[in-house]
């Protein structure tokens, strides 16, 4: 324990500056490759930024003077490599590397997966406007998917507060940076669609590094925005680069402040409207009964001079006049109504269809005797015609022949023999008769 006490023991200043001496002697001018990241530039024109890979971070400063010739590469991203010495800035303990010179090597991996991202999302029509939901005009509640302990979530509480004090305000809280922030940001939005809790989302953190915003890039959280039956609002707080959620989300705000007032904003607008309109009412009221007091007062003194009581009887009278000449008017037409249909029956009864009805049945029966006579006279004909007509088909019929004895032989094919020498003897051949047929076997011919 003595031994321990025995030994030197330094100021942050002396340790510091043995560290610096230490690492600057050590590293006097190295390579090193990496991705730009954090890029900014100062009042003076110098230029800070981090290189980093996958497994550590280091600050890097490019002064004034040297910058000019790698501006067309020096942009978040670029994986460059860079040549320089390390040094140590004292005051803070914090060393960085001294650039001098910069070659660009391509894209960073981060990078190039985030644009590869980006147009498999656009190419499936994410970012589209026809998709994008129009916010609610008076939201009632408000919900908030960001981290309980930041900045973000206090930006909007007070915003929205001092704005308009009635909306609920429903947080559900996740990590917004790091492994597993992307799932809990996107279980966040699921959470609100599966329980319709809130009229519209706000999804967001306070400002950062690239780094430090990269889940707001991931595709689980920019799915859960497009997928989301609920308006979503991207607040991440950042002004340069647009991240996929903002590309998504219905409503892009630049902070989370903005995004609080853009929700109240319209419920705002609406209350100084009514009280607008309500003023305009209450005037258009006034001017109105206004305008009926006068004419009240005005048929008011009219009715005074007028007793109402006289003009109700006078009406009457007017009506029983009214009446009588209704009734008289009425009487006279009924009676000239009865005399034109006395007048048509007696018309009616000279043009009477009777007579031309029986007429015509006269007529009918005179055709009607002529035509069956015709008839008959034709059927008659025609009768006769057919009976000679059968007489001539039976005197040229081949069968007469038959009856006075003669016979028709047929060969074997059913054909009519005509010469004997063209039938074989022994071939069969077919005798018809008059009654009958014989089937004769050919024994002998002979010459007649």
């Amino acid at each position: 324990m003595s031994a321990m006490l025995e030994e030197k023991v330094y100021t942050v200043f002396e340790i510091t500056q043995e560290i610096k001496e230490l690492i600057e002697q050590s590293f006097p001018a190295i390579w090193v490759e990496g991705e730009v990241s954090n890029l900014s530039k100062s009042p003076a024109g110098h230029y800070y930024f981090t290189l980093k890979d996958e497994k550590a971070q280091l600050e890097a400063v490019l002064f004034k003077g040297r910058a000019r010739s790698f501006l067309k590469f020096l942009r978040n991203g670029a994986k460059v490599m860079c040549f320089g010495s390390l040094n140590v800035y004292a005051p803070r303990g914090r060393y960085q590397l001294e650039v001098v010179v910069m070659k660009e090597v391509g894209l960073g991996a981060l990078y190039a997966a985030l644009e590869e991202l980006k147009k498999k999302l656009e190419g499936e029509g994410l970012f589209d406007d026809k998709f994008k939901k129009p916010l609610p005009e008076l939201p009632r509640k408000i919900g908030v998917v960001t981290s309980p302990r930041g900045a973000a979530i206090k930006d909007i509480l007070n915003t929205i507060r001092r704005r308009f004090s009635k909306v609920h305000i429903l947080l559900y809280p996740a990590k917004v940076q790091g492994e597993g922030a992307a799932e809990e940001i996107a279980e966040g939005i699921r959470f609100f669609n599966r329980h319709k809790l809130v009229d519209v989302i706000i999804v967001g953190r306070g400002g950062g590094s690239i780094e430090d915003l990269w889940a707001f890039n991931e595709e689980i959280v920019a799915r859960a925005i497009f997928e989301s039956e609920i308006p979503v609002i991207s607040a991440v707080g950042h002004q340069r680069d647009y991240t996929l959620a903002d590309l998504v989300a219905d409503k892009r705000a630049a902070t989370p402040t903005a995004a609080a007032e853009i929700v109240v904003k319209q419920e705002e607008e609406i209350r100084e409207k009514l009280k607008s309109l309500k003023k305009r009412m209450a005037n258009v009221i006034t001017g109105r009964l206004g305008q009926h007091k006068s004419i009240f007062s005005s048929l008011k003194r009219r009715l005074e001079l007028k007793d109402p009581r006289k003009r109700v009887s006078d009406g009457r009278l007017r009506l029983d006049e009214l009446e009588i000449r209704l009734i008289g008017a009425a009487k006279r037409g009924l009676n000239a109504k009865k005399e034109r249909l006395l007048s048509f029956k007696k018309m009616l009864e000279v043009h009477s269809p009777d007579k031309k009805i029986k007429l015509l049945k006269d007529r009918i029966k005179e055709i009607e005797s002529r035509l069956i006579s015709d008839i008959q006279n034709l059927l008659n004909g025609k009768r006769h015609r057919l009976n000679l007509l059968k007489a001539k088909i039976e005197a040229s019929s081949p069968r007469n022949p038959l009856l006075k004895g003669y016979a028709i032989c047929y060969d074997e094919k059913g054909k009519v023999i005509k010469n004997a020498f063209k039938v074989a003897r022994g071939s069969l051949i077919k005798v018809e008769l008059a009654e009958g047929a014989l089937i004769c076997q050919v024994k002998e011919k002979q010459i007649l």
